[in-house]
């Protein structure tokens, strides 16, 4: 019996001992651990040999050629020194010596840091980084099938290796062109002219052994395959700077277990100097800021950056001709000319930015590099490595800068980089690929690759064969790919898809043309001139997707994972409400508004249409559940715009970017809502010679200084009376009596929220007594400022000036001005809580705060007049009526006027206001008699609020539920088997099994995601 059969049977006794001891079942072993890199290959299996990878896998005629091609995967294990090999043919982990209990790899050096294969399969390279042995390691495909009986063990002396001078990174295979040498016994020159590597190459085949003749590796049957050529090995030298190209063939040849040191045909130090160029990023013309627009300073400053760098590559990527180099020591992606690889050339490199930063040293830690589009444009994706974002740059002859492009659409994405896409998760991997799903013509029996949708209804050729189905079953739609996308494997173990080219992007879109002959319309559209009619239909039938929105798919944006499309059949799969708006009171008590007498004493939500209702093709949708509201229909499902017929309160959702919309968001509109919510570190500092330390200004005589180091009062929107005043101008108000009134009545204010404690020895204290020339203070508190449950105007300071951290205020009602001050010191001496409202008019309110105040010179709180800021909007005023017949009736009047909108106030404050009492908003008013900020016209809504016959009450809440909105088409490795755990380290995309191949280095498994259903392929190989 020889020592393996010895060992076999020990085991499997061992096993039987154990099985009888007990019925325990222990927990499946895991053949793969601490995955790193991956690369693929073809295989033919009876003889080993690699092939094309175009080659695989077999056709169905299984008598094709004879041979049994398989795509074969080889990972690294970066704990054991290891590459384990996966048949995905087989759906199998190959184990390499099936003699040995449990499952054996390939032995490579410690620490494999990248591996990739040659194009025609025929051999694989594993740098590794093991210390004092950086290397490279050959294996030859057809040595990479488990042993036979009688077969050396794989181990390190089998394979070829050089020693490199310092740890790789990243590797790739280029291809030299240029003719060979009259010596050469290929038609490709083995080497560059004047590089050592000849003597090398030269010494390592006079040393061929006999070994290695039993896993032969020559890379001539390959040179003649696409691309044609001389294998170049391609290595980064993360800790030198520098990349080293070697020839393929001479690593091959070197004797098996030596370890001689590599001779590089070419070395290219990478250059830095492009980092340290100044370069302002072109921006699209909906970012360009208006003549009269100063911006304000940058937010952020990271310092200036440094005077010098070191470059470290890190990923790369290459297109046949040019290498992509990120770099993590320096701002800069090199771009390098391998046409010749003898000859490496840098270009001018790509330079990363930060548009929200620009004085961030943006640093990147990898890259991918696509095919040129159908609009012969490419694009290189980045990764910044501070936040895990990607930049887009363009990089075809026709790019304007080698900055990050900056994407138009933003002011409808405020919340978005604009030059970036970033996710929730950092991006630890990306690919861009081109896939398509060719559609076969019935007539023809043909199909065309790379055909457009056609959504013309009068046309008929290939590209109709991509329309979307009526029930949405085929054709156009978000899980068909076709086109050219970005792929990106996030840390969360989701892969995500960006649009870049979608050449079915023509029939993803509403099935109405846009009539207005320039500009877009509520749904993001532009007019289409090529159509004949006024909709993309055939017979009543739409022949495009019919979703909500002409920018459902964006290049360089997230891909949707669902048609936009909101339907009884479809469900709610667009922005939806979930019922209409409705109206309560501070304590939570629901209030009508109908029209009923109580309904008509209270305030009105209602939708302003977008333009002219009787201009056809123009009227919006409203959906409510799957319920649709139109402008014309006078019966039940008619949108309320009316206060004089409208049941219901309404609004209208804004299409032109769906994006725009979270999954499920709810809103509220608050009557003198909370600008800022309660906080409890308010401080009221105490002057000292007139004067207080920090202030910005030296204060009146009626003037405090609330001070709040971290309340950031800026990024909450707070608004002071500068600010009111300026909208008050906007609105029309030329009076300075007027416009005095009006920042009078609807400056922000804060409200002290704290209760007198009667156990606070501070109201007993005799030093209190006298400073504030009471003996019963707490009694002369309450007196003053009433309680929190029951607080008096003295508790309300008016915002006069507003900065990031400290507000100067005043009193908001009548109050004698020195004593008041007094007593405010005397009656909150220290720390105390205090919360911002907003002065008569209404707060909107979702998950995120839609407000274009910002820091200004000397951090003083002021509107930001940038484009990207131009769609956010908080605020609302009421509409009031100025017909006479709307006087206010006493509150316990039964009597009401014949009247559907609440009077104007009698000191002339109102600014927004209508001569009109049904009806509702024409759409032509705004902005001429009728002023902009009357209408709430932001990203996620579109209303007006009617006053009521009776007064407002503070905290009166119209509250309304947004469903249905934008979700990105993703993905996830996360399965029952790799569990939630799960680390994506590298994703590669494979055309033969139409799927991307995922890497997870947590659970150590590699997954399958296939580009047909965007879908996972069966459980994850373990």
């Amino acid at each position: 019996m020889n020592p393996r059969t010895n060992i076999i049977w020990l085991i499997t006794s061992i096993i039987g001992v154990i099985g009888c001891q007990g019925s325990a079942t222990a927990p499946p072993l895991r053949a793969l651990e601490r995955s790193g890199a991956v690369a693929l290959l073809c295989r033919e299996a009876t003889s080993g040999t690699g092939r094309s990878l175009r080659a695989c896998p077999d056709p169905d005629d299984s008598d094709y050629d004879g041979e049994d091609r398989r795509v074969v995967a080889l990972m690294t294990q970066t704990l054991r020194g290891e590459v384990a090999v996966i048949d995905l043919h087989e759906r199998e982990i190959v184990d390499e010596d099936p003699y040995v209990p449990g499952r054996e790899f390939l032995p490579v050096g410690a620490n494999p840091t990248s591996i990739v294969s040659t194009p025609g399969g025929i051999a694989t390279f594993v740098g590794v980084a093991e210390s004092g042995r950086e290397g490279i390691f050959a294996l030859p495909t057809t040595c990479i099938d488990p042993v036979e009986p009688g077969e050396q063990t794989r181990d390190l002396s089998l394979w070829a290796a050089c020693r490199l001078p310092a740890a790789p990174g990243e590797m790739s295979i280029a291809v030299d062109t240029q003719p060979g040498f009259s010596d050469s016994p290929s038609q490709y020159r083995s080497s560059c002219p004047g590089s050592t590597a000849t003597e090398w190459t030269e010494s390592a085949t006079s040393s061929f052994d006999d070994r290695r003749q039993d896993c032969p590796a020559d890379l001539e049957r390959e040179e003649q395959i696409a691309p044609v050529g001389r294998r170049k090995l391609v290595v980064t030298l993360p800790d030198l700077g520098q990349i080293a190209i070697y020839d393929a063939q001479a690593i091959l040849n070197q004797p098996a277990g030596s370890f001689a040191p590599c001779v590089p045909d070419s070395v290219l130090p990478l250059s830095v100097e492009g980092g340290l160029q100044e370069v302002e990023q072109p921006v699209p013309s909906d970012l360009v800021p208006g003549p009269d627009c100063e911006a304000p300073p940058p937010r952020y400053s990271f310092g200036p950056p440094p005077s010098g760098y070191q470059a470290r590559p890190s990923g790369i990527s290459f297109d046949g001709s040019r290498l992509f180099v990120a770099d993590l020591g320096a701002p800069v992606v090199h771009v390098v000319d391998l046409a010749d690889p003898c000859s490496p050339q840098e270009e001018p490199p790509l330079l990363p930015r930060a548009f929200d930063e620009p004085s961030r040293a943006v640093m990147t830690r990898d890259v991918a590099v696509g095919q040129p589009t159908l609009a012969e444009q490419q694009f290189v994706y980045a990764v910044d490595d501070a936040d895990g974002s990607a930049m887009v740059f363009q990089v075809d002859p026709s790019a304007a800068s080698r900055t990050p492009i900056v994407r138009p659409g933003t002011p409808y994405l405020p919340f978005e980089p604009p030059d970036r896409v970033r996710l929730d998760s950092p991006i630890r991997d990306l690919q861009l690929i081109t896939h398509d799903e060719p559609s076969v013509d019935p007539t023809t029996g043909t199909a065309e690759i790379g055909t457009l949708c056609d959504p013309n209804p009068s046309d008929s050729g290939p590209g109709t064969l991509y329309r979307t189905s009526s029930d949405y079953s085929s054709g156009a739609g978000p899980r068909k790919l076709r086109g050219s996308f970005a792929l990106l494997a996030l840390g969360s173990g989701q892969i995500a898809a960006v649009d870049v080219e979608d050449w079915d992007a023509a029939c993803r879109r509403p099935a109405s043309n846009n009539p207005i002959s320039s500009g877009i319309d509520w749904r993001g559209c532009v007019r289409d001139p090529n159509l004949a009619s006024d909709r993309f239909e055939v017979d009543g039938n739409p022949v495009v997707s019919n979703e909500t929105s002409c920018r459902v798919v964006e290049p360089h944006r997230l891909r949707s994972g669902s048609y936009l499309v909101t339907s009884t059949e479809t469900g709610i799969r667009a922005p939806s409400l979930t019922t209409f708006p409705r109206l309560t009171s501070s304590d939570g008590g629901v209030l009508p508004t109908g029209l009923t007498d109580q309904g008509r004493r209270h305030p009105k939500m209602l939708a302003v249409p977008f333009t002219d209702p009787a201009q056809p093709g123009t009227e919006p949708e409203l959906y409510v559940g799957t319920t649709a509201f139109t402008l014309t229909d006078r019966r039940e499902n008619a949108i309320p715009v009316d206060p004089a017929r409208a049941e219901n309160n309404g609004l209208l959702l804004p299409m032109v970017e769906p994006r725009a919309y979270s999954a499920t968001e709810d809103f509220t509109a608050t009557f003198e809502g909370t600008v800022l919510t309660e906080r409890h570190t308010g401080q009221l500092p105490v002057p000292v010679d007139g004067q207080i330390a920090g202030a910005p200004r030296s204060l009146a005589d009626s003037e405090l200084l609330l001070r709040d180091p971290d309340a950031w009062f800026c990024d909450q929107g707070v608004q002071d009376s500068d600010v009111t005043r300026s909208i008050g101008q906007e609105m029309g108000a030329s009076d300075e009596q007027v416009l005095d009134r009006f920042v009078q009545r609807h400056d922000d204010f804060a409200e002290l929220t704290d209760d007198f404690d009667q156990d606070d020895p501070y109201f007993d204290s005799s030093a209190a007594a006298d400073r504030c020339g009471t003996t019963d203070l707490l009694d002369s508190c309450q007196a003053w400022f009433g309680t929190r449950e029951d607080p008096l105007p003295a508790r309300e300071l008016r915002i006069v000036e507003a900065y990031h951290s400290q507000l100067i205020v005043s009193p908001r009602s009548a109050q004698p001005a020195e004593t008041w001050v007094q007593r405010i010191h005397c009656c909150f001496p220290s720390v105390h809580g205090y919360v911002i409202r907003a002065g008569d008019q209404w707060v909107v309110r979702g998950s995120q705060l839609l407000s274009d105040i910002v820091p200004g010179d000397g951090l003083r709180c002021v509107r930001d007049c940038e484009p990207r800021r131009s769609h956010l909007h908080n605020r609302v005023f009421e509409i009031a009526s100025t017909d006479p017949t709307c006087a206010s009736p006493p509150p316990d009047s039964a009597d009401l006027p014949d009247c559907w909108i609440g009077p104007v106030d009698a000191d002339g404050s109102d600014l927004c206001t209508t001569d009109a009492v049904t009806g509702g908003i024409d759409p032509s008013e705004i902005g001429t008699s009728l002023p902009r900020s009357c209408v709430y016209d932001s990203l996620k809504a579109r209303f007006s609020i009617y006053r009521g016959l009776e007064q407002s009450a503070r905290d009166m809440t119209f509250s309304w539920t947004v469903r249905g909105g934008f979700s990105p088409l993703t993905t996830s490795i996360v399965s029952q088997s790799a569990g939630l755990s799960v680390l994506p380290q590298e994703m590669l995309y494979s055309e033969q099994l139409d799927a991307m191949v995922v890497v997870d280095g947590e659970s150590g498994g590699l997954s399958l995601v296939g580009l047909g259903s965007f879908e996972p392929l069966g459980e994850p190989y373990l």
